[in-house]
């Protein structure tokens, strides 16, 4: 869906020099103290993701502006992001399972 949404937009704002990119950034560490709300609405330390391919937040942000700066209009810029990009186009139902699971194992219901 966000690729098609930002595949319109860029046809749609072609002749407006505004730039449209998508940006397929993978696993990316946390912010140093953030802390996000539990079931109850409490304020709680967010966890540190620990996984295969977590890239630093500086890496990221350097990508992605050398995205912008050659105006490439998709990029992957982990090797995870890679082998995510391609096993959607395969299966999309599949990514979307480990994903889920992923994410269930990483967030255990309080």
């Amino acid at each position: 869906a966000l690729l098609g949404l930002a595949e319109s937009l860029r046809a749609e704002l072609a002749d407006t020099g505004v730039y449209v990119g998508i940006a397929y950034v993978g696993i990316t560490e946390n912010e140093q103290g953030k802390t996000i709300y539990n079931t109850d609405g409490k304020k709680i330390p967010k966890e540190t993701v620990r996984a295969f391919g977590v890239q630093p937040i500086p890496q990221v942000a350097a990508a992605i502006i050398r995205m912008i700066k050659h105006q490439r209009f998709k990029s992957v810029f982990s090797p995870l992001g890679k082998i995510n990009a391609f096993l959607n186009r395969l299966s999309p139902r599949f990514v979307q399972w480990i994903l889920t699971r992923n994410y269930q194992n990483n967030h255990p219901k309080t």
